[in-house]
């Protein structure tokens, strides 16, 4: 006999349909809900130990952490698990019953039975252990739209304080702001010691500075800009969280890319001799797609991302 085990996770509970078949029928069918902490856990491995199937297939919808958590779990155990897509089990579940009625039992038994007949048509593949790169790549999206908060934010605000340096530069240089952090606006530049504006700019410059000392002291002499505190105040504040997060994005690519290497180095080494594709694009790809090879043609990976087109055709139009 083989069980079959459908799983709907919640953030704190989870519900199993344990399904037992006798070739093709189902012989015994059991549905309970269990919390998610050791006790739940524990609760839920003596009900799997105590039901009489030899062999198991387990399945659990994808939904973010929370059913990565018991992923994680399920996959020390020695039974293929199955990681399913919730527009497969969705489209399943309609073809099942017209009734809209939905609950955690329900969709337990559906993830239940979708598996018994994937199973039977033979297209279950168990999904491999996650490599977890695919959390410092949502983790270096979050840094890179903070990032480029915080610089409108910047810009914005040196409009106020200082505009013709605000439109001077497409990217700001680290001397710039790090000079902006001790003058923050055009009326401190303008009175501030020639030689510390010279010192600040020229620090961690191989080369000549983006703008002189004396230029941009000119050009804050004659500047329409503002002497707010207020305004100042913010401004520091701004560059402190840019320096921050440019940091951390930093450190998170370069573990990123270091750590893709490391688990892909085949696919890493033909996929950065390809021109045009940087180390933190072939490591993003990587790590949102894993191993390539376990595609079985370029047509399932295209599928797998969702670009690939489809007819629409009825009667005559298409």
């Amino acid at each position: 006999m083989t069980g079959f085990i459908g799983i709907d996770v919640a953030k704190d509970s989870f519900t199993a349909a344990f399904l037992i078949t006798n070739k093709l029928n189902i012989a015994q069918e059991t549905i309970l809900s269990f919390s998610v902490d050791q006790n739940g856990w524990q609760s839920f491995m003596k009900t799997w130990q105590s039901l009489p199937a030899q062999n198991w297939i387990v399945g659990l919808e994808a939904s973010g952490p929370y059913s990565q958590l018991l992923l994680r779990h399920l996959q020390t155990l020695p039974y293929p698990v199955h990681m399913l897509s919730p527009l497969q089990v969705r489209k399943f579940r309609q073809s099942q019953s017209l009734r809209k009625t939905k609950t955690d039992p329900i969709d337990a038994h559906t993830i239940a039975l979708f598996l018994h007949h994937q199973h039977l048509q033979g297209s279950l593949k168990p999904t491999p252990p996650s490599s977890n790169l695919r959390h410092l790549v949502r983790l270096q999206e979050q840094l890179t739209s903070q990032l480029v908060r915080v610089q409108n934010q910047f810009r914005q605000t040196l409009y106020l304080l200082f505009p013709e340096l605000e439109r001077r530069f497409a990217r700001f240089p680290k001397a710039i702001r790090r000079l902006l952090a001790c003058y923050p606006s055009a009326k401190q530049i303008a009175k501030a010691n020639p030689d510390h504006i010279r010192t600040l700019l020229a620090q961690g410059q191989g080369s000549a500075p983006a703008i002189s000392a004396a230029e941009l002291q000119d050009l804050a002499s004659s500047s329409l800009g503002l002497e707010d505190q207020m305004a100042s105040l913010h401004l520091k504040h701004l560059l402190s969280l840019w320096e921050s997060i440019e940091k951390q994005h930093h450190e998170v690519s370069h573990t990123l890319q270091a750590q893709t290497r490391l688990r892909y180095p085949q696919a890493w080494q033909i996929m950065t001799q390809i021109p045009g594709l940087g180390p933190n694009l072939v490591a993003r790809f990587l790590a949102l797609v894993e191993d390539p090879n376990r595609f079985p043609s370029r047509k399932a990976l295209i599928a797998y991302a969702g670009l690939d087109p489809s007819v629409h055709q009825s009667g005559r139009f298409q």
